[in-house]
Formats: structure tokens, C-alpha cells, sequence
């Protein structure tokens, strides 16, 4: 699994609305949840991003960068936060039906609980 295929499956996982595609509602929040999820789930044996103490909390200019090529590319939209667009939301659905329960589970508990 690739660095920007992890950041379309936190987009994609429910948070705690219950919904897929549950709005990330900042920079700030999406460079936390990723690097929460590189440090307390099963993602940490995967190779990830890259993060440095930071004014507001981790930040990883190469998350960064993956974020703002997504959202040039169509896959991801920035209005009202980030969700993935209806192509970025096929395509990352195909991956998340992918997944083992134990991945699914990780992504949906780092977005519930600090989305």
C-alpha cells in the first residue's frame, strides 16, 4: 500500500457520524490523524510519512505535497474540509473492500476518535 492510498482510506473510513467519507475539517486534524495512525495501529509496520515537531502538532511536507496532488488531480475535494471526490470515492472503495477488518477497524477508530 502506497503513502497516498493511506491518505484516501482515512478520508474514506467513518468517523463519528457513522458515514463513509466523513469530512476531515483541516490540515491540522488530517497531518494528526495520520500520524496517529502510523503510531498506534496496525499501519506502523507500514511505511509512512515522515513527521516533524511542528507549531501546531506532526507535520510531514510530503503528506503535504500528496495532499495537494490528490486535490489537483480530482480525487480529493478541500471545500467545507476534505472528503474525496465521487471518482476518488470509487476508486478508494475498491481498495477499502481490500482491507482486513484489523485495517478497517484502525482507520475507522483513529477517525472516530479524533476527527
Amino acid at each position: 500500500m502506497n503513502k497516498p492510498d493511506l491518505l484516501q482510506l482515512l478520508i474514506y473510513a467513518r468517523g463519528s457520524s457513522q458515514r463513509d467519507n466523513e469530512s476531515i475539517s483541516s490540515k491540522n486534524h488530517l497531518q494528526k490523524e495520520m500520524f496517529l495512525l502510523s503510531k498506534e495501529t496496525v499501519f506502523s509496520k507500514v511505511e509512512g510519512y515522515n513527521f516533524v515537531p511542528h507549531y501546531y502538532g506532526p507535520f510531514s511536507r510530503e503528506l503535504d505535497r500528496d495532499l495537494m496532488e490528490l486535490i489537483e488531480s480530482g480525487i480529493i475535494n478541500e471545500e467545507d474540509g476534505f472528503t474525496l471526490t465521487p471518482v476518488g470515492f470509487r476508486s478508494t472503495q475498491q481498495k477499502w473492500n481490500s482491507l482486513d477488518q484489523s485495517q478497517k477497524l484502525a482507520l475507522s477508530r483513529i477517525k472516530e476518535r479524533y476527527n
